[in-house]
Parts: C-alpha cells; structure tokens; sequence
C-alpha cells in the first residue's frame, strides 16, 4: 500500500504546475479517495455504488488486506496461509503502483521536453 501511495504521490506532483495547485488538487483527491475507500466511514456504511467506486481505490485494497490480516486471520492460521488469501490485493495494489508509475513518466516528460 505504501508503493502504490507512494507513485499515487508521484502522478499528482507531475500533474500540477505549482506547488500550490498540487496542494489544493493532492487535498480534495485524496480526501475524496479515503472517503469513498473507507478510510473515514467503514464502507458497509456506504450504499452498493459507493462500495462498487471503492474499488478504484487504493485505500479500499489495503484496508481490505490489514482487515484480512489483523481482523479475519484465524490464530492458529500458517503464515503461508494468510499470504496465500492476500495474492489478489497485493497483485491489484502492484498493478495499481506499476500503472501510477506509468503515468508518471508519462507526465514528467513534459517537464523534460520544456
């Protein structure tokens, strides 16, 4: 989660002109992205929609993982066990990091043009 937040990061500075821009544009997104993730109101909370747009970010694929891990692990449960029902969020979150990243480059290319 910290990778894909990490080059999430990444997209927004090389989005923005401005350090300001960046810092009005990186507030509303990501309060945005942990409402409707469920960082700030559980998502079971939320109706269907809201729950089926969650899905888009990263915040819901990382709590969906703590929760499995802290909440939902079995304690006589084999570590092997556990990493073998995290495979889908870690494999959504490494995707989602590598896409950001992506994106990135593509932006920071036209730093590097002007």
């Amino acid at each position: 989660s910290s990778l894909a937040a990490g080059a999430f990061g990444l997209v927004l500075a090389t989005a923005a002109k401005s350090r300001h821009q960046l810092s009005g544009f990186s507030m509303i997104i990501i309060l945005v992205m942990s409402a409707v993730g469920g960082s700030m109101i559980p998502r079971f909370f939320m109706p269907e929609i809201m729950q089926k747009l969650g899905y888009f970010t990263f915040n819901t694929w990382s709590l969906s993982g703590y929760q499995r891990v802290f909440w939902y692990a079995l304690p006589g449960e084999s570590l092997g066990a556990m990493i073998a029902g995290l495979w889908v969020i870690a494999l959504v979150l490494l995707c989602s990091t590598v896409i950001c990243l992506g994106i990135a480059r593509l932006l920071a290319r036209r730093w590097e043009a002007s």
